[in-house]
């Protein structure tokens, strides 16, 4: 695991409880779906689409699929190997969702980007936005 990723914890994903924080000034709540794991309530941190726009790459970045750019007006992923499509942001969820331009929006996995958030020096979650999961590959912000 590399430092980046030790730094962060998953938005909306399967988190043990015995790994999120028990001090986190951001609101926690059971998942009604997996009682034994966490969300974080999303409404409370006040993320905006803005917040999301940036670079992002997979380590190690092996092709031009693994790295890219979300944009914002309208909110898009486009990699350097030239592949875009549309996200649509489902804040509630920790979300953003694909749509049938995503030459991956067949798999489960490939339906959704999931927030990740960054974790402060005292173990809090932070209003930030750290990178995303997409099938099940971390997708890290640069320059944050």
């Amino acid at each position: 695991m590399t430092k980046a990723s030790a730094a962060i914890l998953f938005l909306i994903c399967t988190v043990p409880l015995s790994l999120r924080s028990q001090t986190s000034s951001i609101p926690v709540r059971p998942s009604r779906k997996f009682p034994q794991l966490y969300t974080i309530d999303l409404p409370e941190l006040n993320l905006s689409v803005a917040s999301l726009a940036g670079r992002y790459q997979r380590d190690p970045v092996e092709n031009g699929y693994h790295s890219g750019v979300i944009q914002t007006g309208p909110l898009r992923w486009s990699n350097d190997a030239g592949r875009s499509w549309r996200l649509t942001p489902d804040v509630a969820n920790g979300v953003l969702l694909t749509g049938p331009d995503n030459p991956y929006n067949d798999t489960e996995a490939g339906r959704a980007f999931r927030i990740v958030l960054r974790r402060g020096p005292d173990g809090d979650y932070l209003p930030e936005v750290a990178g995303f999961l997409f099938q099940g590959e971390l997708y890290v912000r640069e320059g944050k």
